[in-house]
């Protein structure tokens, strides 16, 4: 992919949106010195050339009662997809898994938080 072209107004969109992601259009216009329509059309253009790709939220697990998070990775010594299904099904049925990561072959697999105890121990 070719670098993209910004000048320094893409720029400082790029620095505003990358600390608060959730600035009205309103708000980056007038802090830019840009009429609204003209700032949401730079970065309507910044995410049609995949310069801006998304935005996220990140959620504090704790603060829904999961304090603890665990990404586990397996290897298999033994990929047929018997042994793959087994062991997707069996992550699958863990209580409060609460998301799934993808995978190869387009499974995803769970991704477990566990739910404190009321002594606070995981």
């Amino acid at each position: 992919m070719a670098k993209a072209q910004l000048d320094e107004v893409d720029l400082e969109i790029l620095a505003i949106l990358t600390r608060d992601a959730e600035i009205t259009n309103k708000s980056l216009a007038h802090r830019l010195g840009l009429a609204e329509s003209t700032c949401a059309h730079r970065v309507r253009a910044l995410r049609e050339r995949g310069v801006i790709r998304d935005t996220r939220i990140r959620v504090d697990g704790a603060a829904l009662g999961f304090p603890l998070q665990a990404i586990i990775k397996v290897r298999l010594a033994n990929h047929t997809g018997e042994k793959v299904t087994a062991l997707f099904d069996a992550l699958v049925s863990i209580p409060r898994r609460a998301a799934g990561v993808p995978r190869r072959g387009g499974r995803r697999l769970p991704r477990a938080r566990r739910r404190a105890g009321r002594d606070g121990a995981a």
